[in-house]
């Protein structure tokens, strides 16, 4: 009779992924650190296949362990949204959405809209994750969100957009200067180093420069 492998071990792979470290891996499934390594090597036993190459510091994943990190990945989302299907069958506005906004927005946007989910919609769960663009982007891709607040304009690939908001820029400056300036304005007539942005990785950076 041929063996199937468990969904949990699969998890268990997948964490190892994404989380580099056996503890931590083992923390984010809720297991501890022998269970997750012991479910991994029945993993491969069973599949007759090294899947992480281990010394006593570290590992790396084998090229064949990074394709079944993949496909784990693809039989972990549609086994989510099966059970999430099965619970909430013919409800609508129920069930558990997980919502990925990055760091600029959510602060402005999220309380508020968990107020109105909650009263419109009480038997909706509404899952927030922030984070950068494009590890939410990743996140989307892998099945590990299902929405995402971003702002534009920025790459997504295949994936349906729909502007739901505009927030316009404002250039805050000393009143001697504004004066100065032509309306429509030249950046060029900025004095040197006056303009001062986030990070590099901001996705806000590029759209000031864009701007």
């Amino acid at each position: 009779m041929q063996r199937w492998p468990s969904l949990k071990q699969l998890q268990y792979l997948v964490a190892l992924d994404e989380h580099k470290n056996f503890n931590r891996a083992a923390k984010a499934c809720h297991v501890s650190q022998s269970t997750l390594s012991t479910g991994i090597q029945t993993l491969e036993d069973m599949m007759n296949l090294q899947l992480v190459e281990r010394d006593h510091k570290s590992f790396i994943m084998t090229p064949v362990g990074i394709e079944i990190v993949e496909r784990a990945r693809n039989l972990l989302s549609d086994a989510r949204d099966l059970m999430e299907l099965g619970q909430h069958q013919g409800g609508v506005m129920h069930g558990t959405v997980r919502l990925g906004c990055i760091p600029t927005i959510a602060p402005f946007l999220l309380s508020k809209l968990l107020q109105v989910c909650g009263k419109t919609y009480p038997e909706l769960e509404l899952l927030l994750r922030e984070d950068t663009t494009t590890n939410l982007l990743k996140q989307l891709e892998q099945g590990q969100l299902d929405l995402l607040i971003l702002a534009l304009p920025v790459e997504i690939g295949g994936f349906h957009c729909k502007t739901v908001g505009q927030d316009p820029f404002h250039m805050v400056m000393p009143a001697s200067m504004a004066a100065s300036l032509h309306t429509p304005f030249d950046y060029k007539e900025l004095p040197n180093q006056s303009i001062f942005l986030l990070e590099r990785e901001h996705c806000l950076t590029e759209h000031a420069v864009s701007a």
